[in-house]
């Protein structure tokens, strides 16, 4: 044939990486092999290289966090030892170690008012005998326990005031310590006391809770009882209006004066609240709520705090008991006022219907075959970074974009032969979507990276994939503002 008659063929896109079924199906616009690109446009060059910021050891994960006080956004980090440290990227700066769990091989991470709460896991479950944990972002501070730890056991001691005015009768009153996260303790140190009609009730040797996160104290009282049987803690607790010691070392509180009809604020609740909250594998946020899931509590069963306070978490009525408890949570998220929870190969949804969440009503199962691991979900939050637009799921069988149902086919489509061989599904598999450079980025078990660039178009026809491979084990990312992408390995980030 005369090469005059040859008619060449003109690539004008390059869309990446194709490895679905035989050779010779891959299309002429994409490479069967091209590891270690980027993209712009219609052209590809070799990634960009990496600098080390010297950082705690070997590094297992890593979430931002913007301290209050330090005012720089910044990461917390979990390295082979079980030592927990706040690094800083503008200085670089560490800062810690501010918790310690030897036996931590990862950890489940948001922040909550400011505050980061942390929660240690080994294996596929919350670290078992250990807790919950909040760190306020003081650089000379470390992280502790949330909720109640430090509820004293003395009692308080009630006696008649001065001219007031009370309904005359038998009363219990107790004490209520908060802490700076605002957690509220159980009532505590009650004792019983019959007020008189014309005088007020002064207390003395009011506790004092251990520990500097406490920070003021309430006053609680029953209604008056006409049937005492002698149960201190059996009757049903509310605040006395304006019975509050803003501090924790003042130990009177005197000439209170109240009529059982002011007494409409419960405080009984509190004491179905855990005092120490449980590790779990699993941490999420949903209408104002803080859930935790996969703990001592059972596998399959998450827990959500009451709106607005996050350390408050009622061991009975706080519990959601999703179908199949045997199979533990792996993950939730909110969505359009749904909450969602996914198991490895399960996704179901609930709905607040303004009662206790033990009082929801059955999930919807949403799909009975995809799910994903613990860190397998990367969202996009709106312009005001308040709420989820959509999100994308890693799951075994491919990566989904996710809008109230998963979007098929996948958008890991054009590389499902590579997909196969790397179990989407796996724990450690951690998935990030930067907004500024429209790509996803996925660390591997392996410790390789999978990046997707979406410029043209989210979707599995346009998407453009490559591997990417270091010379050292990527365990963690994390994206800061800038944007920064920021790679957790061993001895750096």
């Amino acid at each position: 044939m005369d090469i005059r008659d040859h008619k060449p063929i003109t690539i004008d896109k390059f869309l990446g990486l194709w490895s679905r079924g035989p050779a010779d199906s891959c299309p002429i616009d994409h490479f069967q092999d091209c590891d270690n690109v980027q993209y712009n446009d219609n052209n590809v060059k070799t990634r960009d290289g990496i600098n080390a910021i010297p950082g705690p050891g070997d590094i297992i994960q890593a979430f931002k966090y913007k301290s209050p006080s330090v005012g720089e956004e910044g990461y917390i980090v979990l390295d082979v030892n079980g030592d927990f440290w706040f690094q800083t990227f503008t200085p670089d700066v560490t800062y810690g170690p501010i918790l310690s769990v030897p036996t931590a091989t990862d950890f489940a991470f948001i922040e909550f008012n400011g505050r980061a709460y942390i929660s240690p896991i080994t294996g596929v479950h919350g670290t078992i005998g250990e807790f919950l944990y909040v760190y306020d972002g003081d650089i000379s501070g470390v992280a502790r326990k949330a909720a109640g730890t430090g509820v004293p056991g003395s009692a308080i001691t009630a006696a008649n005031g001065a001219a007031g005015f009370t309904d005359a009768g038998q009363h219990i009153f107790a004490v209520v310590g908060e802490t700076d996260t605002g957690y509220l303790s159980p009532p505590t140190g009650m004792v019983a006391f019959v007020t008189g009609a014309a005088l007020s009730v002064s207390f003395s040797t009011v506790p004092v809770f251990t520990g500097s996160f406490w920070v003021r104290r309430h006053l609680v009282a029953t209604r008056r009882i006409f049937d005492y049987n002698g149960d201190l803690s059996g009757y049903q607790f509310y605040f006395i209006p304006g019975a509050t010691i803003n501090d924790n070392t003042t130990t009177v509180l005197a000439n209170q004066s109240f009529y059982d009809i002011e007494l409409l604020e419960d405080a009984s609740h509190l004491f179905d609240n855990f005092e120490e909250i449980p590790a779990g594998a699993v941490l999420f946020r949903y209408n104002g709520r803080l859930g935790i899931a996969n703990g001592d509590f059972g596998e399959g069963v998450a827990y959500l705090s009451a709106p607005g306070e996050p350390e408050a978490i009622d061991e009975a009525d706080g519990a959601l008991v999703p179908p199949e408890t045997t199979d533990h949570i792996t993950n939730g998220i909110e969505y359009r006022d749904v909450l969602y929870l996914f198991k490895t190969n399960r996704t179901l949804s609930y709905i607040d219907n303004g009662d206790v969440p033990a009082l929801w009503t059955e999930p919807t199962i949403i799909d009975n075959g995809i799910g994903c691991g613990f860190h397998g979900i990367g969202f996009v939050l709106d312009s005001k970074g308040v709420n989820v637009e959509f999100f994308i799921v890693a799951h075994e069988s491919g990566l989904y974009l996710f809008t109230g149902a998963y979007i098929k086919p996948e958008l890991s489509w054009k590389i499902a032969t590579y997909w196969s061989g790397i179990n989407g599904s796996n724990n450690r598999t951690q998935v990030y979507i930067d907004t500024t450079t429209r790509r996803i980025f996925i660390v591997l078990y392996n410790g390789r990276m999978l990046m997707g660039d979406f410029k043209t178009s989210l979707d599995y026809k346009n998407i453009k994939w490559t591997p990417w491979s270091f010379d050292i084990f990527i365990s963690t990312i994390l994206i800061l503002n800038g944007p920064r992408l920021i790679l957790g390995s061993s001895g750096n980030v």
